[in-house]
C-alpha cells in the first residue's frame, strides 16, 4: 500500500498524549489529512477503526459528565438487514394466511409463562404448516410485547434465536420476578371470616383462593375453610358435629345457613325501616313542641341527657340567622329568656374542643345544647323570636300556601332576545318597513304633537316597595301568568324587544284550538344574530287582565322555546303598559286605577336554565 511520507518532523499532539482523538487545531478534522483515492474514500481502513474507536470513546466521556443530555442514537444504514433471529428461521417464509393473535400485550409486570400459554394456545388457530410452526412462534411473539418486553426483545444480539424453545428460555429467565409463587394448601389457613362478613362473601373468598392452588388437599382445605369460620356461627358449629369430605360438599351444606342469614337480614331490614317510620311519626308530632318551664328553676336543672327527641335540632326551625345572632335576639329579650350557669364538672373533664355558646362553657356544642333547643321552644311558643324564622320555616308550617313541587320546565330552545318581523304597522316584508320608516322620517313634525289617551292622576311611576320579596341581585326577565281565551297560560315573556307577538303551536292544542282556526299567512321573523323563522299564520286571542280585555294577534309558530307566548311590543303599546325588569313587574292603567301584575322570578330562572340545556325533552307544563 502506498503511503505519503511527511516531510516535517513527527509531532504529537497534545490531545492524542491524553487519549483524545488527534484534532486539527484550526476546527477541522484530521481525517482529512489521511490519504484517498479519487472517490474520497479512505486507503488505510486500520486508521479508520482506530479513528471509530476514539471518538466512540469520546462520546462515553462526554456522556458521562454530569447534566449532560444524552444525545439521541442514530440508526445505522442497513441495520434492519440484520436479525436477531438464526438464518433458518430468519430465512423462512410466513404463510399469507398467518395472523398475530389478539391478546393483551405483556409489559413484564405479570408472569412470564402464562403469557407463553396464551400465545401458544391462540397460534394453534392458525393454519401453519409444521416446517414452517418454528419459525412463525418466533416471528409472532415481538407482536406480543410492550414496554421493558418490548426493548429486552430488541436489545438481544444478532442471530442469538436459534429456535422457539430458546427464546422461551430466554424470555422466562429475563421476567422470572414476576412469576407468580406457587401456593400450597396451608396458604389457605390465613383466610379467615371478618366480623360483618356474610357467610356468602366468606364461601367466595375462600373458593377464588383455592383455585390458584395446583395441587390441592382436599382435607387440609376442608379444614381450614372450618378454622376460618367464625366461632359463634352455626355452621361452625355443624361442621365441627359433622365433618365434610371436600369442598363441594361444604358449599352444598353451606347453602342452607345462607338462606338463613339471608332471611335474618330482610326481617331486621323490615323491623330497622319500620322503627325509623315510626320515629319520624313521633318526631313530626313532637316537632317544635315546647316544654313547660317552670318559672323559678334556672334552664340548667334540665338535664342535659334526658327527652331530647321530643325537641327538634335548632336546625330545623330553619331560623334566618346563625346560632352566635340567635343567643344575640335572645339576650334582647332581657327576662324573658333564661340562662343556665356553667357546668359543675372540673374544667379537666370538658372536651375542650366543643364550646356552647348559650352555656358559655365546654364540653357541647352550641347546635347540640339540649337545654337552648327546649329554650327555643318555650321563648316560639310565647310568641317570641318568630321574626327570625326563615322562608323554609314557613313553608314547613303552611305547606298548602305554596306547591310541593315547582313546575317541570318547557323544552328549551335557544332564546330570541330580539324578534322583528310580522308587523302590521311597522310592515310584514322589508319594502313596506322601509316605506313605512321614510314616512315617520317626513311625518315626523306630526306625529311628535299627538297626545296619550291616559287621564290626568294615573301617572305611573316605580319605586323600592315595587321590589319587596325581589331576590338580589339578579338579571331575571319579566315571565307573568295571564287568562289568554279563557285559559289560564303561564310562562309569558314580555320583550320589548320583540315586534310581534308569539304563542306556540303546542299551546293552541293544548287549549283546544283547532288549526282551522289559524290564518294561512307566513310571515318570516328574525332574530337578534340574524336568524330567520317562518311562522304558520296568525290568530287574534282575548287577553283578559283584572277587567281590561282586548284582542291580540299572535304570530303562530312550531318550534321548542323556553316559553309558551311571547308579548311584544303590540300588547304592551296598546295595553299602554310599562314594564320594569328591575322592578320584576308590569303597571298599566285602568277605568279603576293603576294595575300592577307582578312578575314569578323563579319562572323566569327556571326558564333561563331550561334554555342553557337545548338537548333536554319537551315537558308538560
Amino acid at each position: 500500500m502506498q503511503t505519503i511520507a511527511s516531510t516535517g518532523p513527527s509531532v504529537v499532539p497534545e490531545s492524542q498524549q491524553y487519549g483524545f482523538p488527534n484534532l486539527n487545531p484550526m476546527g477541522g478534522n484530521t481525517l482529512n489529512n489521511y490519504p484517498t483515492t479519487n472517490h474520497g474514500f479512505m486507503q488505510d481502513t486500520g486508521t479508520n477503526h482506530a479513528m471509530a474507536r476514539e471518538l466512540q470513546k469520546l462520546k462515553d466521556m462526554i456522556s458521562s459528565v454530569p447534566g449532560v443530555v444524552k444525545p439521541i442514537p442514530e440508526i445505522a444504514d442497513g441495520s434492519h438487514k440484520v436479525s436477531r433471529f438464526a438464518p433458518p428461521i430468519c430465512d423462512a417464509e410466513v404463510p399469507k394466511r398467518f395472523h398475530i393473535p389478539t391478546m393483551k400485550l405483556y409489559d413484564g409486570t405479570t408472569d412470564p409463562e402464562e403469557h407463553i400459554a396464551q400465545y401458544r394456545e391462540r397460534m394453534e388457530i392458525n393454519p401453519i404448516p409444521e416446517k414452517l410452526k418454528e419459525a412463525c412462534l418466533c416471528k409472532g411473539f415481538g407482536s406480543t410485547l410492550t414496554g421493558s418486553a418490548l426493548k429486552w426483545l430488541l436489545s438481544l444480539p444478532p442471530y442469538s434465536i436459534t429456535s422457539f424453545a430458546n427464546l422461551v428460555n430466554l424470555f422466562n429467565n429475563q421476567f422470572s420476578c414476576s412469576r407468580k409463587f406457587e401456593k400450597l394448601t396451608s396458604d389457605l389457613y390465613r383466610i379467615t371470616q371478618n366480623h360483618n362478613e356474610s357467610l356468602r362473601d366468606y364461601i367466595t373468598k375462600f373458593s377464588k383462593e383455592s383455585l390458584d392452588i395446583p395441587n390441592l388437599d382436599m382435607a387440609t382445605a376442608v379444614e381450614a375453610f372450618k378454622m376460618g369460620l367464625l366461632k359463634d356461627s352455626l355452621f361452625y358449629d355443624d361442621l365441627v358435629m359433622t365433618p365434610c369430605r371436600n369442598l363441594d360438599e361444604v358449599r352444598t351444606r353451606a347453602l342452607r345457613f345462607i338462606r338463613l342469614e339471608d332471611d335474618k337480614r330482610i326481617q331486621e331490614r323490615q323491623v330497622g325501616s319500620s322503627k325509623q317510620e315510626k320515629q319520624g311519626s313521633s318526631f313530626k308530632n313532637n316537632k317544635f313542641k315546647s316544654y313547660h318551664r317552670n318559672e323559678n328553676k334556672n334552664v340548667h336543672a334540665v338535664d342535659q341527657e334526658e327527652d331530647d327527641e321530643d325537641y327538634p335540632p335548632i336546625s330545623e326551625y330553619c331560623f334566618s340567622v346563625d346560632n352566635h345572632e340567635l343567643i344575640l335576639a335572645m339576650q334582647n329579650l332581657g327576662e324573658k329568656a333564661r340562662w343556665p350557669r356553667k357546668n359543675d364538672k372540673p374544667s379537666g373533664t370538658k372536651d375542650k374542643s366543643k364550646w356552647c355558646a348559650y352555656h358559655e362553657d365546654f364540653g357541647h356544642l352550641t347546635e347540640d345544647c339540649i337545654a337552648l333547643r327546649k329554650e327555643i321552644g318555650y321563648l316560639l311558643s310565647k310568641g317570641h323570636l318568630k321574626e327570625l324564622l326563615g322562608r323554609k320555616k314557613q313553608r314547613t308550617q303552611d305547606p298548602e300556601r305554596i306547591p310541593e313541587k315547582a313546575p317541570a320546565p318547557p323544552a328549551n330552545a335557544q332564546v330570541i332576545n330580539f324578534i322583528s318581523g310580522g308587523s302590521d304597522i311597522c310592515g310584514t316584508s322589508f319594502s313596506a318597513a322601509k316605506r313605512h320608516a321614510k314616512e315617520s322620517k317626513m311625518d315626523n313634525g306630526e306625529r311628535s304633537i299627538r297626545t296619550s289617551s291616559v287621564s290626568e292622576g294615573k301617572m305611573i311611576t316605580f319605586d323600592e316597595d315595587d321590589r319587596i320579596n325581589i331576590q338580589d341581585p339578579h338579571h331575571d326577565s319579566l315571565v307573568i301568568t295571564l287568562f289568554i281565551s279563557n285559559h289560564f297560560v303561564r310562562r309569558i315573556l314580555i320583550d320589548g324587544g320583540s315586534s310581534v307577538n308569539i304563542i306556540q303551536l303546542d299551546v293552541l292544542k293544548k287549549m283546544g284550538i283547532p288549526e282551522s282556526d289559524i290564518t294561512p299567512r307566513s310571515f318570516v321573523l328574525v332574530g337578534f344574530s340574524g336568524e330567520t323563522k317562518k311562522t304558520l299564520g296568525d290568530i287574534k286571542l282575548p287577553i283578559y287582565v283584572e277587567g281590561l280585555h282586548n284582542y291580540q294577534k299572535f304570530c303562530v309558530i312550531d318550534c321548542l322555546s323556553c316559553c309558551n307566548v311571547i308579548l311584544g311590543r303590540p300588547w304592551i303599546h296598546d295595553m299602554k303598559a310599562v314594564p320594569s325588569t328591575y322592578h320584576q313587574c308590569v303597571k298599566l292603567p285602568s277605568p279603576w286605577g293603576i294595575i300592577k301584575i307582578d312578575s314569578d322570578q323563579q319562572e323566569a330562572k327556571d326558564c333561563y336554565t331550561s334554555s342553557m340545556k337545548p338537548t333536554s325533552k319537551p315537558r308538560e307544563q
